[in-house]
């Protein structure tokens, strides 16, 4: 690689034009969550946990695994993919500026790391005709791509289903 680019947690929120608007910062993000998913994220928690997710939004993941609640928070963890699918570029934006630099600056050789759950930078590097290299598969079908690493987390990422649980339990009943 010739370039390294970190995007810092919240990167998207001044990316400009987003539909339907800016992803949120981590500190309202809660409160986003519990408006879009009040069956979740507006009732699966207790008040000690919504105050340290409304305090710290990662603090509140931990707390919570802690106490056991890996349904709960398995939950929590979808609808939180879900509502960052939501965001899409719609116009002139920060990442699509300056992917226009650096390709005309004649290097596509940049790996890009990004604390951002939503596809936005993806979407960018699209745009542009390249393939999005990610967890080791291309997503495009141009040969020359960009890396694309997220070390939180991501809204696509998909975990492997082991084919004993499709269609029953995973002890084989």
């Amino acid at each position: 690689m010739d370039i390294a680019v970190l995007f810092g947690a919240g990167a998207s929120f001044g990316a400009g034009n987003v539909f339907p608007d800016a992803p949120p910062l981590g500190r309202d993000l809660f409160d986003h969550l519990q408006r879009a998913y009040p069956e979740s994220w507006g009732s699966l928690l207790h008040d000690d946990e919504v105050a340290t997710f409304r305090d710290d939004f990662e603090q509140g993941f931990v707390l919570l695994w802690g106490k056991q609640g890996e349904s709960r928070a398995q939950r929590l963890i979808i609808d939180m993919a879900l509502f960052f699918t939501r965001f899409t570029l719609v116009g002139p934006n920060a990442y699509s500026r300056l992917l226009h630099l650096l390709l005309a600056g004649g290097t596509n050789r940049v790996c890009f790391c990004t604390l951002n759950y939503e596809c936005l930078l993806e979407q960018a590097i699209s745009e542009t005709g390249l393939s999005v290299f990610s967890l080791g598969r291309q997503i495009g079908t141009n040969s020359t791509g960009l890396h694309v690493l997220k070390p939180h987390g991501s809204c696509n990422y998909l975990s492997p289903i082991p084919s004993s649980a499709v269609g029953g339990h995973a002890d084989g009943r």
